[in-house]
């Protein structure tokens, strides 16, 4: 049995395209696979029906710090380890692409967390979001 290593490709059809520069919406088929946006030749791919839908690029979040607490009114994160801040990161940065943020720029996380999830997404190990960390 063998397995195909390629990755598959997916035809969005059917959205209203955002140009969030001139705030125009047009409609038209869009093919994507790795990550890219690829040039639609008519090759198969799973289509998506995004009909009635408003699509567009992901966002960035440029200045994040993954491991940190929002509220913390107690200070709990202070008292915390690596090991919890590293999961918390791994949570937020999941929240984050949940919420259509693609990208993230962390401008300083303890611990070089932010770099240890940026290797980690990049090398396909596990799903997340492109961060550009500064680490400490």
């Amino acid at each position: 049995m063998t397995t195909s290593s390629k990755t598959p490709e997916y035809r969005i059809r059917g959205a209203s395209w955002l140009d969030v520069e001139t705030g125009e919406r047009s409609a038209r088929d869009l093919l994507v696979g790795a990550g890219s946006v690829l040039y639609d030749d008519g090759r198969d791919a799973t289509l998506i029906d995004a009909s009635g839908l408003t699509a567009m690029f992901g966002l960035w979040d440029c200045h994040v710090h993954a491991g940190g607490m929002m509220y913390d009114p107690d200070a709990r994160g202070f008292f915390e380890g690596v090991p919890e801040r590293t999961i918390r990161a791994g949570e937020n940065f999941r929240e984050a692409v949940n919420m259509g943020i693609t990208g993230v720029r962390c401008v300083g996380d303890a611990d070089e967390i932010d770099l240890a999830w940026s290797s980690a997404y990049a090398a396909g190990s596990s799903a997340g979001p492109r961060v550009r960390g500064a680490g400490r």
